[in-house]
């Protein structure tokens, strides 16, 4: 990935995403350190649906057992770059 600025990969991050006003202020509240691990959350889900990128777009939004029925984004949401990180290792330990 070619290096963007930090608000122009969240805003798109966003749009992918199809987040709403709060979900992206959501994303734009989170440290900037937070950046790398939202950008292999992108690429593990992109890597995960190959044929189906919608579902990569839903699946930060949706309810999931493995988070106690949160979505990914309200874990990152409510544990900031800690849940940030419980979600990339998630996805990292799902996609091998």
């Amino acid at each position: 990935m070619s290096r963007i600025s930090p608000d122009l990969f969240l805003n798109r991050l966003a749009e992918q995403w199809q987040l709403n006003e709060r979900q992206r202020l959501i994303l734009k509240g989170l440290d900037e350190s937070a950046i790398p691990a939202l950008q292999d959350i992108q690429q593990t889900l992109q890597n995960l649906f190959p044929h189906n990128p919608h579902l990569a777009e839903l699946w930060p939004t949706t309810a999931n057992k493995a988070f106690d029925n949160r979505s990914p984004l309200q874990v990152m949401e409510q544990e900031g770059l800690e849940g940030v990180e419980a979600v990339r290792r998630f996805l990292c330990l799902h996609h091998d």
